[in-house]
């Protein structure tokens, strides 16, 4: 059986992770349309 905070933890890993990967897709969309190649 899993500790809750181990489940919580993982979660908030989790969450960190898909932030971390929107802001990079926001900043390329940004330099995309601010300097389009």
């Amino acid at each position: 059986m899993h500790s809750p905070l181990r489940l919580i933890y993982f979660f908030l890993h989790l969450n960190n992770l898909r932030n971390r990967l929107d802001i990079r897709h926001r900043h390329i969309d940004y330099w995309k349309t601010h300097f389009p190649s």
